[in-house]
């Protein structure tokens, strides 16, 4: 019964991978890209740089900023230390709650900074993996391809089916075209 079962299901699976395939072959047309070489043909890196510049200011500007809290802190550190044979447990316990909570404002500051950087970067980076999916599309559709895959997902691809350099030479237009 078993081995019934199994010649069954190969015997449908075979089936179902043939009629699968000569209808795959027969009515698409599939092309593919680099997608790493696109992302690289992209003006990301720059605007990625732009973005790291204006954080670096930024993150100069909050340090400036932050100084006489940081000092605070280690000033209020330093009297706790000289003070704390004279004080009570209380009074110890009530100082460093203070100093934890001057220590939590400095680094949710920081913390800040360094999320708004993040989402700065995650959005420009969103911008132009749209852009370059756009511009894949318009390729597919005007060479009318009804799948465009990358190239890491198969083992082999006729060259004549890789669309890159096409898709390159609208994001360099396309790049132009932002400059103006």
């Amino acid at each position: 019964m078993k081995k019934a079962l199994k010649v069954t299901g190969l015997a449908i699976a075979l089936a179902s991978t043939t009629l699968f395939s000569s209808m795959a072959s027969a009515e698409e047309n599939i092309a593919y890209v680099n997608g790493n070489l696109l992302l690289n043909s992209s003006n990301i890196q720059q605007k990625i740089a732009k973005i790291q510049d204006e954080y670096k200011a930024a993150e100069a500007e909050l340090v400036k900023k932050l100084e006489p809290k940081r000092k605070e802190i280690e000033d209020k550190r330093k009297k706790l230390e000289k003070d704390s044979k004279n004080l009570r447990q209380a009074d110890i316990k009530k100082r460093e709650e203070e100093i934890q909570k001057l220590i939590a404002a400095h680094d949710n500051e920081v913390y800040q900074l360094q999320q708004k950087y993040n989402e700065l970067v995650a959005e420009e980076q969103d911008r132009t993996i749209k852009s370059i999916q756009g511009l894949i599309a318009q390729v597919a559709k005007e060479k009318k391809y009804t799948f465009v895959l990358t190239d890491t997902a198969f083992a082999y691809a006729d060259s004549s089916k890789d669309i890159t350099e096409q898709v390159i030479e609208l994001l360099k237009k396309e790049a132009v075209s932002e400059k103006k």
